[in-house]
């Protein structure tokens, strides 16, 4: 199992896959909505683009607080102004505007 296969670049996806047999099997675990590889390359996107057999998580176990679960389908669905507008009025976050000293 590769976690966060997202993060690895081509080279790095490449030379993993390289390394195991053909009897070998491999599962790849990543998202391609977060944070790419710091190198070139996108692989586990191109992956997915290229009809690699895939599985999709659409349930979010995580957050048992219902409330902040309601955020995180949110921000899930990149709404990020109705989530943070969420966590500013159940007080998880605050805002303080720079004083001008």
């Amino acid at each position: 199992m590769l976690d966060e296969s997202s993060l690895g670049s081509t080279k790095q996806v490449r030379e993993f896959l390289h390394k195991i047999g053909p009897q070998n099997m491999v599962l790849l675990v990543g998202d391609i909505r977060q944070h790419q590889a710091v190198e070139a390359g996108k692989s586990f996107q191109q992956l997915q683009q290229s009809r690699m057999r895939t599985a999709q998580l659409d349930q979010i176990v995580r957050q048992k607080d219902s409330e902040l679960l309601k955020v995180v389908e949110h921000l899930s669905k990149a709404d990020v102004v109705t989530g943070i507008r969420m966590l500013q009025e159940q007080s998880r976050v605050t805002y303080r505007r720079p004083s001008t000293g």
